[in-house]
């Protein structure tokens, strides 16, 4: 199974009858259901989906503790605390200044010269797998754990859609 008991995913079909909206979040509540894959709920119903019908939730961009941020006027950021909706973030060994999780300033006014632009959230991710030449006929396959030629792939997604210009592929 894909998701487990506690993951928030979205739901982006209705197949089998449900009544949430399509593009809510839900959580997993138990997995493997009767004849379909999850029973899911938004915290006042629970319906039963199955896995074509949701996929993972991915939280809109915020501010995280440990994250390193830039605010618009050049000034460097590291963020030391995360409670009840609101990021303490200091700049060198200055005091700790209050955001809120979307890079609007709290304690420095709503200046926008310190608002935090956390843009798209770009990440790498990385493939290893092997290439396979079929003896029946010539076809290349990629095969994640066998084959003949080992290799590893990074490629830089952008909110979680990967451009695929940026894949460098090497040996394993």
């Amino acid at each position: 199974m894909k998701y487990k008991v506690g993951d928030k995913v979205k739901v982006v079909g209705c197949y089998y009858g449900h009544c949430f909206e399509i593009g809510q979040v839900v959580t997993i509540e138990k997995v493997r259901c009767d004849s379909l894959d999850y029973k899911v709920s938004d915290g006042n119903d629970y319906w039963y989906v199955d896995e074509l019908e949701i996929e993972p939730y991915t939280p809109p961009h915020q501010i995280e503790v440990g994250g390193k941020y830039t605010s618009r006027n050049g000034d460097s950021w590291e963020c030391i605390f995360v409670r009840d909706g609101v990021a303490w973030l200091n700049h060198g060994d200055t005091t700790a200044y209050r955001w809120k999780l979307d890079g609007t300033p709290i304690c420095l006014g709503a200046d926008s010269e310190y608002t935090i632009d956390l843009g798209p959230k770009v990440e790498v991710i990385t493939v290893k797998g092997s290439i396979h030449k079929s003896s029946s006929g010539g076809w290349v396959t990629f095969h994640s754990n066998m084959g003949d030629h080992k290799f590893t792939m990074q490629v830089t997604t952008l909110d979680g859609i990967p451009d695929w210009s940026t894949a460098k592929i090497s040996p394993a």
